[in-house]
């Protein structure tokens, strides 16, 4: 009889131990699901975004004034190339836009009096009739 006893007490004192830690449990979630507590949470995760971007920023910003400076310090004029372009491309590029005409674009030469006449097209009103 005495063993019953013992046991009903302990099995008496490990239902109040998990009663007790499943209301203490339930209790501190139903906290964190209220309304102040989730817009509590949202500002913090709202600012911690804002800070990652501000560093994110800096960060970038940081690089390219280095690389930057890298591309000036290796160019003769102290200009940065252009991208894609090796720097004596830059230099000729350069040099045909202070002529007055496009780089790529052939010689300027004087446009026929009739602009058809010298590329083997008919006049367009031959075309139309």
């Amino acid at each position: 009889m005495f063993k019953r006893v013992v046991w009903m007490g302990v099995g008496f004192g490990a239902g109040v131990s998990a009663t007790v830690w499943t209301e203490v449990k339930l209790r501190r979630t139903a906290q964190r699901f209220t309304p102040a507590a989730i817009g509590d949470e949202v500002a913090g995760r709202v600012r911690s975004l804002g800070d990652d971007v501000r560093v994110a920023l800096r960060e970038g910003r940081q690089a390219m004034a280095a690389r930057e400076a890298e591309l000036r310090a290796g160019h003769p004029q102290g200009r940065a190339p252009a991208f894609g372009q090796p720097p004596s491309k830059v230099i000729e590029l350069a040099a045909a836009k202070s002529r007055g005409r496009h780089p790529r674009s052939p010689e300027r030469r004087p446009s026929p009096a009739v602009p058809w006449a010298d590329h083997g097209h008919e006049r367009p009103s031959a075309r139309l009739s």
